[in-house]
């Protein structure tokens, strides 16, 4: 993982969490890391590969392409 640069968009990995009433504990299990780690993704500490990315959007059912949204939290 990456760390986090002025120009990464914000996460949006934990609204759809909890959109699906999962825990960060249930996540990480789920992708095999701690939970600090889904912590640090949800709030853009660092950023996640594009397998890690595939990954929690299959386990979240979404697309991966909504975990992020430019431009941040002014993003309409």
């Amino acid at each position: 993982m990456q760390q986090r640069t002025p120009f990464a968009a914000e996460p949006k990995i934990r609204e759809a969490r909890v959109k699906v009433g999962m825990t960060q504990e249930e996540l990480a299990k789920q992708l095999g890391v701690s939970r600090q780690t889904v912590s640090n993704l949800e709030h853009g500490r660092t950023l996640p590969n594009l397998a890690i990315l595939f990954l929690i959007a299959g386990i979240l059912g979404v697309a991966w392409y909504t975990l992020y949204s430019e431009g941040g939290k002014n993003d309409g």
